[in-house]
Parts: C-alpha cells; sequence; structure tokens
C-alpha cells in the first residue's frame, strides 16, 4: 500500500544536469505488462550469512573493495572484515567516537563525533594519515574529489579538497542534521528535528531553495539511488520515497512486523532494517516489497551496501552479518 503527497515550500533541484536519473537498480527490464522485473538474482529469498563476531556496540558501516569497516562508538574502534572469508583483523583506535565512516578509493575517513574532528585512516593499519577540525562532525562523505563533512554544532556542511583546504561551506535550514546524502550533483541533508530534507547544490557550493517538510512521523535514515531519496520512517512502519526533481514523496508501508530504522540502496534494490534486527527488501522499479522480512539478529545499527548484497550491523549482539537473495 502506499500514499502519496506533494511535499510543502517545494525547492526546485539544483543539479547542472538535472534532475533525471537514469540508473536502474540492477538492470532492471520490464515485463510484457509493463511491470518493473529485478534480475534474476535479486528475486531469490533472502539468506544471511553468519554473522562476523566483533564487538558489542559495533555500528557504523562501510565496504568495498572486498573489505567491510565496522565503527564501534562505545569503544572508539573501527575494525576491518574481509568480505570473502569473514575473518576480522584487530580493531584500531579511530579517535574518541567513530559516528560514520566513508571509503574514498584507498582512503578511509571517519567522522569522530565527541573528538571534533575528521579523520583519514590507513585502511590497513588504521594509523591516522591526516586530521580535520570539524565540530562535532556527525556525518561523512566523499564524492568527486572532495571530501564532506556535516557538523551538528554548526549545523553546516563543509567541504574540504584532498588535502584538508576548506573549499567552502553551507548552513542548513534544518533542525538537528542527521544524515547526507549525494545524489548527482546535489547534496541532500536530512533535518530529524523538524522532519525536514534539504538540498544543496555541491558544484556552487550553494542552497537549492528553502528545503521542504517531510510527510511522516519519524525521520531515522537518508538514503540515495534509484533515482530518488529514501527515508526510514519507524514510527509508521514505512519507507518514504522522495521524487527529487519534484520533492514528491510516496509512503510504502513496510510488511509487519519491520518497522524501517535504517535504510540503503544496493545494485538489488531498497534495504530497510528495523531496531529489532529485521531486514527486508523493496524492488524500486516494480513499487514493491520482495523479500522479508528477515530476523538477522538482535538488533540494527547501521546497513551498507556491498554489490547486490547487505551488511548490516547489531550492536547488542556485537557482530555485523551479510544479507542477499539466494539465487532463485
Amino acid at each position: 500500500m502506499s500514499r502519496r503527497f506533494l511535499l510543502a515550500a517545494v525547492a526546485l533541484c539544483t543539479s547542472v544536469a538535472g534532475c533525471a536519473n537514469e540508473d536502474r537498480v540492477g538492470g532492471a527490464r520490464e515485463n510484457g505488462t509493463g511491470d518493473a522485473l529485478a534480475p534474476a538474482s535479486c528475486r531469490g529469498t533472502l539468506t544471511a550469512d553468519n554473522p562476523v563476531r566483533l564487538h558489542k556496540g559495533v555500528r557504523a558501516l562501510a565496504a568495498g573493495d572486498g573489505a567491510l569497516f565496522a565503527a564501534n562508538p562505545r569503544a572508539g574502534t573501527v575494525t576491518r572484515v574481509n568480505t570473502e572469508s569473514g575473518g576480522a583483523a584487530r580493531p584500531y583506535r579511530a579517535g574518541r567516537t567513530p559516528v560514520s565512516l566513508t571509503l574514498a578509493g584507498d582512503q578511509l575517513w571517519a567522522a569522530d563525533r565527541d573528538g571534533d574532528v575528521a579523520l583519514r585512516l590507513d585502511p590497513g593499519t588504521g594509523r591516522v594519515e591526516q586530521r580535520i577540525d570539524v565540530e562535532t562532525p556527525m556525518a561523512i562523505g566523499f564524492a568527486g574529489g572532495e571530501l564532506s563533512v556535516m557538523s551538528l554544532d554548526d549545523g553546516a556542511v563543509y567541504f574540504f579538497d584532498q588535502s584538508g583546504r576548506k573549499l567552502a561551506d553551507i548552513q542548513l535550514p534544518v533542525i538537528a542534521p542527521s544524515h547526507m546524502q549525494q545524489l548527482g550533483g546535489d547534496m541532500w541533508v536530512l533535518g530529524a528535528g523538524d522532519m525536514s530534507i534539504f538540498v544543496a547544490n555541491t558544484r556552487f557550493k550553494r542552497a537549492g531553495g528553502s528545503g521542504a517538510r517531510i510527510i511522516g512521523t519519524a525521520a531515522t535514515d537518508l538514503a540515495a539511488g534509484a533515482g530518488a531519496l529514501w527515508v526510514a520512517d519507524p514510527v509508521d512502519r514505512a519507507v518514504l520515497r522522495i521524487e527529487p526533481s519534484r520533492l514528491s514523496m510516496t509512503v510504502y508501508q513496510a510488511p509487519r512486523p519491520l518497522a524501517p530504522a535504517h535504510v540503503v540502496v544496493s545494485d538489488c534494490g531498497v534495504w530497510a532494517a528495523d531496531s529489532k534486527g529485521r531486514i527486508g527488501l523493496f524492488d524500486p522499479e516494480a513499487l514493491r516489497w520482495t523479500g522479508g522480512p528477515l530476523e538477522v539478529g538482535r538488533s540494527s545499527g547501521d546497513l551498507t551496501a556491498d554489490g547486490a548484497a547487505v551488511w548490516v550491523s547489531d550492536p547488542v549482539a556485537g557482530s555485523v552479518r551479510r544479507v542477499a537473495p539466494a539465487a532463485p
């Protein structure tokens, strides 16, 4: 079941290339009835690999080039996991409270919230290679050769080049900015305090409008992909799809008992996980849920895409786990 709305205070997309996004998740195709089909590898029953035991409190994740990085804000560490073997290396220090990770080629960046710093770490050894001072960094990303760091205290996103030189900052007209995502030439920021979303053009480093309110009860995560933005709403047990050019929103109720708190887009579609350790898969082409809910742990702290699969962290059990559709 879905409900469609047009958000108030509409802000136009500011990307120079426009807002059209032609990528189709997993190379989906249409059948003779006009319904979109996910590739065969995405249509099987959801299965979970054995959990990789780390330490209780593990949350933020980033994956790439055969490795998964898992941050533990409670312990102030990051652990590298081999995604093929499931073997975990010894955790290394990553400041005081690493709450967000991003990979940029051979660079691993961590947002150290309580240390007021963004850290560039050697992915293999954990050695700190660069430090950039930012007040209460809550989210970190890398795109187009630039590092972006969102500050909760300053209510702003800061942009840096690879040497750490500040390029610009954009003030955010949202309350309690919690998540940010890059889509095309635009940076989108979620305001958890006032249930709002805001867009900024990353090329010209300027705001794209006044922002817009989200029609929902809670907003706990933001993802970008498949030509849209996706917001997790655990109170309404839904995933919200926001079309970026018009800021129109459609609400897709999750299959019970799934109450989406985290959301990410992989090659197979939109994944949602709730705080109780359940996960489901939504097909953004057919606009329906196709997998789950599957119970994969005692809790979930974060999701990250890894090809067609996703990894989910379980802070209560102190583990990470890979989930993917089984071959049909």
